[in-house]
Parts: structure tokens; C-alpha cells; sequence
């Protein structure tokens, strides 16, 4: 059984490169593959993921919005998800599956088995223990608590849990129901009580998303050794061997019986790549690549560049795959084909081909490695194949518009498939 983890961000304005999109979790199994909530972020975006079904939690919306213009598989949810959702939300789904709470139910091949939750009285929730090939993990990215633990939790390798906050209790009463979320510190407690060795946590709040990645490691190790008022150091079942890890997109592989292991996250054992080689304007030297690689939650964009001032360059894709004017203008604008503002890669509106800056060395050298979440190598509207890489004279301040007045078109390279693409 293999884990994708798509999307690491919870329901906040908050945005990063490493927490860009609504949380979902890819579940794959031999040949299948089960994506588990689909929220708002992944709208016209998690067709090229091909999943062979779809699982939801509940039905917020960083959960379940992602499907209002319907889906490519069936779509499988608690009875009380179905009534949350509208029906101007589901008419689009024609294949509609019920999954029964605790009444394991098969789905290509992996076994779903819903344990009602406690988080909202309007949306209620449920999280799944998903079990294959003799292993069992937990999946619960929201909640204040399980309602069956002990079952939920017997003979788990992995709890993925509700990231909103470490330790600050998110739980506020209504009425005689609890809502909202449990901090890490708790969730911890309960695996240690339990005997789940491993937890990763997932549907990352604010405090994780906007905070210091180093230290927020330290505090989880703390969290480790402490019991639930976080005063006493105690072991709960070889607590030394507990291990908990803070959840940016990546992929672990689990077997019945072995350890955990990080792997690379391709979608295939050959991903879509593409490339763009730059060439110069007549008055200035700026030379290289850029890639374009398709990954299970986006497409890593990485340049290499020489030749360039020292400090920040504007670096977009443009519409036109064509540089043959000398000052580049036959590029034509920003790649746009949502008609959004301008704005940052981090921001939620935004260009297609709004990839922000390139920063320089003192020799002009720069580099850049990111996951671009709006940019698509397949034949959709976001496909930037055919169209064309350019490098500016000044910084993208990001907000400008049209373009963030980044000055002049210093290098251009037309973006087309891989050689390794070619049959």
C-alpha cells in the first residue's frame, strides 16, 4: 500500500509552496488508486491524478468542493455526507456509492472501514481505517475524537491526524456536541495508549503552515515524551519508538510487517517532462533551463540559469511559444487562460504562468526548485506546452498588474516535450 499525501493545508487563508492545496490523501494499491477528499483547491485540478475512486470524510468544503463539476470515477461517502451535500453539489456525480459506518466495504481492493467522529453537528464526519496486503492505516484529518478508539486504532502502523494545532485546544461546545479540533498533543496520547508506533500529521493549521519548520519539529519531539497535560515525561508503549513526522507533499510505501520508507513521489515510473532552453535578447548574456515534470500534485519546475543581474528577476510563463521579435513582445502576455489577476504562485488567484522570481547570486547565477500547483503538462487549459518561458529585468513585485512591472524581456525559451518523451 502506497500513501500520496496531495495536499497538506487545512480550511485557512494561509498558503505556502509546501502547504498550497486542501488536504488529500492517494491511496494505491497494486494498480489502484482511492484519493481520499477532494476540497475546493482541487476544482478542474484532480483529473490528471486518474484516481479510480474517491473517498470523503465529510462535507465541508476543503473536503468535498473539489467535486461541484463532477467526477471522473465513482464517489463513495457516509449516508450523512450525502444529505450535507446540496444537490446543486452532486448532480454531477451520477455514480454516487453509500459507505455504511463500521461495516468494512471494499473499494479497488483496499478495505474502507468508517469510524464516526466527532468535529461538526452541520457536516458531520467520519475518518477510515484503510486496510491492504496484511496492513492497516487510520486517516482522521478532522476531529475532536473517535468515537470507538480502541477498535479504530487496534493493530494501526500509521495514525494521520488533524494538524489545526499542537497544542491549544480548537474545541468549542454546542449544545451537548463538541466541534472543532483536537490539538497534535492529544492525538499523540491516543496513539501511545494504543500502540500505534507511527503518526503523521496532516490538514495543517496555520501555526504549521506559517511557522518555523525546525522548530516546529522540536516541539513535536518534545510532544512525544510528555503525557496529555504536557507537564509529566513518561513512556506509553516503547514511546521511544514512537516516531511523528510534520506532512508536506511525499509518498510512504507501507508493507505488512516493515518499516516505513520515504520515497521520491512520481506519478509514473515515466512522468510527462518538458523543457524550455533560454536564449538572450541582443544586449545581455543570460543563458539556460527549465524543466517542467509532472508529479502526482503538480508539476516540478526547476531553472537553472546564468548571465543575469545580481538580485530578483521576473520569471513567467508567456502565451505564445514564439521569440523571434527582439525585444520578445511576440511571446504576447502572461499565460492566463482563467482570466485571473496577477499575482504571487503562492497566492489562490493568480496567472497560470505566474511562477514569481528567479533570486541571483553575485555571479547572476540562479536556481529554483519548486511544485507548481496551477501549471498542467496535459492537453487542458493549463497546459503549458508550446508556449514559452520568459526571464525579466527587474523583480515581479507580485501584485502589479498586469504583470507585476518587472521590467523588460531579457531571455525567452519556447517549452516543448523531453527528448526522453519521444517515442
Amino acid at each position: 500500500m502506497k500513501l500520496t499525501f496531495l495536499g497538506t493545508r487545512g480550511e485557512i487563508e494561509a498558503r505556502t509552496r509546501r502547504h498550497h492545496m486542501h488536504t488529500s490523501l492517494l491511496v494505491s494499491y497494486r494498480r489502484a488508486k482511492v484519493m481520499i477528499d477532494c476540497g475546493q483547491d482541487w476544482l478542474g485540478k484532480f483529473d490528471r491524478l486518474q484516481p479510480d475512486a474517491i473517498v470523503l470524510t465529510h462535507a465541508h468544503p476543503d473536503h468535498a468542493w473539489g467535486l461541484k463539476n463532477g467526477a471522473p470515477c465513482p464517489v463513495h461517502a457516509p449516508q450523512k455526507t450525502w444529505r450535507t451535500l446540496k444537490r446543486s453539489d452532486t448532480r454531477r456525480l451520477p455514480d454516487r456509492r453509500l459507505i455504511k459506518e463500521r461495516a468494512p466495504a471494499k473499494i479497488c481492493g483496499l478495505c474502507f472501514e468508517a469510524f464516526p467522529v466527532e468535529h461538526s453537528i452541520l457536516a458531520p464526519a467520519v475518518a477510515y481505517r484503510v486496510s491492504a496486503g496484511g496492513a492497516s492505516v487510520f486517516y482522521a484529518p478532522d476531529l475532536v475524537f473517535i468515537r470507538d478508539r480502541a477498535a479504530a486504532l487496534r493493530g494501526v502502523k500509521i495514525y494521520i491526524g488533524d494538524g489545526a494545532t499542537l497544542t491549544r485546544s480548537f474545541i468549542r461546545r454546542r449544545g451537548k456536541s463538541l466541534i472543532g479540533h483536537s490539538p497534535v498533543r492529544t492525538q499523540l496520547t491516543w496513539c501511545g495508549k494504543e500502540g500505534v508506533p507511527r503518526a503523521v500529521i496532516t490538514h495543517c493549521g496555520s501555526e504549521i503552515v506559517k511557522g518555523d519548520e525546525r522548530k516546529i519539529g522540536a516541539r513535536f519531539s518534545m510532544l512525544t515524551r510528555l503525557d496529555s497535560y504536557g507537564t509529566t515525561k513518561y513512556e506509553l508503549h516503547n514511546m521511544n519508538s514512537f516516531t511523528i513526522s510534520l506532512i508536506t507533499p511525499l509518498c510512504l510505501s507501507l508493507a505488512a510487517g516493515a518499516a516505513l520508507a520515504q520515497t521520491p513521489v512520481p506519478k509514473s515510473a515515466a512522468p510527462l517532462k518538458a523543457i524550455a532552453v533560454l536564449h538572450p535578447t541582443a544586449d545581455n548574456k543570460v543563458s539556460g533551463t527549465i524543466t517542467f515534470t509532472e508529479e502526482a500534485d503538480g508539476v516540478r519546475v526547476q531553472a537553472d540559469i546564468t548571465g543575469l543581474t545580481p538580485g530578483k528577476h521576473g520569471f513567467h510563463v508567456h502565451e505564445f511559444g514564439d521569440c523571434s521579435a527582439p525585444d520578445l513582445a511576440s511571446a504576447g502576455g502572461h499565460f492566463n487562460p482563467t482570466n485571473k489577476p496577477h499575482a504571487g504562485p503562492d497566492d489562490a488567484e493568480r496567472h497560470v504562468g505566474d511562477m514569481g522570481n528567479v533570486e541571483t547570486d553575485a555571479s547572476g547565477a540562479a536556481k529554483l526548485d519548486y511544485v507548481d500547483h496551477e501549471i498542467s503538462l496535459t492537453s487542458d487549459q493549463r497546459s503549458v506546452i508550446g508556449r514559452s518561458v520568459i526571464v525579466h529585468a527587474k523583480a515581479d513585485d507580485l501584485k502589479s498588474q498586469p504583470a507585476g512591472d518587472s521590467g523588460a524581456r531579457v531571455a525567452c525559451g519556447v517549452i516543448g516535450i523531453a527528448k526522453s518523451q519521444q517515442p
